[in-house]
């Protein structure tokens, strides 16, 4: 399975997409080489998610490891936001 299969894989809810299936042609992406464009509402919380699992995932694709907590801090230089800590 690759990587674009995976991450369409990341949601089950059939709702998070239109019914026609229109968004195929949007994120079909055969080059590997166009940008994707990823965004919430506040920029941060999904689309940070989303941005670090498929940074994960890449990672696991090319070297066969990853680490999680450099990828979340490479991400966090940039965005401080990115991966919300809840502290209970």
């Amino acid at each position: 399975m690759g990587l674009k299969e995976q991450c369409q894989n990341l949601s089950t809810e059939e709702s998070l997409f239109p019914d026609d299936n229109s968004y195929k042609s949007a994120t079909t992406n055969e080059n590997h080489e166009a940008p994707i464009l990823i965004q919430c509402l506040n920029g941060a919380d999904k689309s940070g998610l989303f941005m670090v699992i498929w940074t994960l995932l890449e990672h696991v694709e090319i070297d066969g490891e990853v680490s999680m907590p450099r990828v979340v801090r490479h991400f966090r230089l940039r965005r401080k936001q990115i991966i919300p800590i809840f502290v209970v």
